[in-house]
């Protein structure tokens, strides 16, 4: 349903394996392993939420040890547009492909139609403020207002900016954008709220047809995602990953050799989430950036390669 969940799931002792505790973004934990070690896992589970991927984890339980596999799924990363413009369809048609679930509201029937927006997952006919307050932006939610209309513009940027939404933007010139603040000044918003407003939207890339445009608000919301300034990489210096400041070479090494079947197979293809569980350790590792893999697999080599 689009939020953000994370499974945990027993993988030893044999007592606990198979056993499950679920939590989603806003709610509390559902399920259980064991009551010894639910509170220590349902945050262990609350880190995997932001941090996303599978890991596996070692908890103290009863005089020995459980080890748990604890996997993050973030919530997909939503684009919500006020305001069915040329800019809107342009910019629609940039972020679908990187992974943004893309919202158009506009109450103006001529502009708010699937065929003017083919690239929309969603083309809402009423007011984005009305829109986006059913929508509930969240911590993966970007909100950009191409309406250029002060009845559109100032009542979405009022609530977009008390969300949690991530990026708030808004079209306009420097004297719109100084109008806009002294509206938004009248509705309450404090100082550190209007300060999260990125406007003139986008970056400052030169352009000035509509797809031009599209691509500076998207690379703007690229770089506030990841917390970048957008500037040239040739200006900086270190790691062009940032995170990526290890030195030397560094490699994992996944043991996969042995033969237990107190989960009653080979705790390698145990499924989970309808794939073995080695099938998501390697995902974890492979996203890590590391250097070098190894599996080092054993007598069910075979069965394993073949799963």
């Amino acid at each position: 349903q689009g939020r953000a969940a994370a499974l945990a799931v027993g993988v030893e002792p044999a007592v606990l394996a198979g056993r499950t505790l679920a939590v989603l973004d806003d709610a509390p934990a559902v399920g259980s392993l064991d009551a010894v070690i639910d509170a220590r896992l349902t945050a262990e589970a609350r880190r995997a939420l932001a941090a996303g991927g599978g890991r596996c984890v070692t908890l103290p339980w009863r005089g020995a040890e459980a080890t748990v596999f604890v996997e993050g799924f973030a919530s997909p990363r939503r684009l919500f547009i006020a305001g069915a413009t040329q800019i809107a369809a342009a910019l629609a048609k940039l972020a679908r492909p990187l992974g943004h679930h893309v919202v158009v509201a506009d109450p103006r029937s001529p502009f708010a139609t699937v065929e003017r927006m083919p690239d929309a997952h969603e083309v809402l006919r009423e007011w984005p403020d009305a829109a986006l307050e059913r929508a509930g932006p969240d911590a993966g939610s970007a909100v950009v207002v191409l309406s250029h209309d002060p009845k559109f513009d100032v009542p979405t940027l009022a609530r977009a900016l008390r969300s949690p939404a991530y990026y708030v933007g808004a079209l306009g010139s420097r004297r719109t954008h100084a109008r806009r603040l002294a509206q938004l000044r009248e509705r309450g918003l404090s100082e550190a709220e209007l300060a999260q407003l990125r406007a003139p939207i986008g970056l400052d890339l030169g352009g000035r047809e509509p797809e031009e445009i599209a691509l500076a608000i998207l690379a703007e919301i690229q770089a506030v995602r990841y917390g970048r300034d957008g500037r040239s990489l040739r200006e900086g210096s270190g790691p062009i990953h940032r995170g990526s400041t290890r030195n030397g070479f560094a490699s994992a090494i996944v043991l996969a050799a042995g033969r237990s079947t107190r989960m009653g197979r080979t705790k390698a293809l145990a499924p989970l989430g309808g794939r073995p569980l080695l099938q998501h350790v390697l995902d974890a590792v492979a996203a890590s950036s590391l250097d070098e893999i190894v599996l080092v697999l054993g007598p069910e080599e075979e069965a394993i390669r073949i799963a």
